[in-house]
């Protein structure tokens, strides 16, 4: 799943498809909102890094924690600098170097 999500995500919202339906505006609003008060940014879910990158970019500094080590290894490509661990957060939170954070955001991390 993890090799080919950008493209699934991509695909689903051009057919404005469940559960990406309107993705691209939900996460211009979120990065919007968190880019106003840069800080340290706790990301659980963050797959690929499709949503942080854009943070990552700005300068934020960026802990994210994902069940997934292939999304883990697809997302450090992309924010090598940014501090990603492979973690089961139902498990609670793995000892993180960056605490407190100045925001938690996860988006299409829980689907119902």
């Amino acid at each position: 799943m993890a090799d080919g999500y950008d493209e699934d995500v991509r695909d689903a919202e051009s057919l404005y498809d469940y559960p990406f339906a309107a993705y691209r505006p939900v996460l211009n609003k979120v990065c919007q909102i968190v880019s106003t008060k840069k800080g340290s940014i706790l990301d659980p879910g963050f797959g690929t890094g499709i949503s942080t990158k854009t943070l990552y970019d700005q300068g934020c500094e960026l802990t994210g924690i994902d069940f997934s080590g292939r999304m883990v290894e697809i997302a450090k490509k992309k924010m090598p600098q940014a501090e990603l661990i492979q973690w089961d957060f139902s498990k609670g939170l793995p000892k993180l170097k960056t605490a407190p954070f100045k925001w938690i955001i996860s988006t299409y991390a829980f689907h119902i």
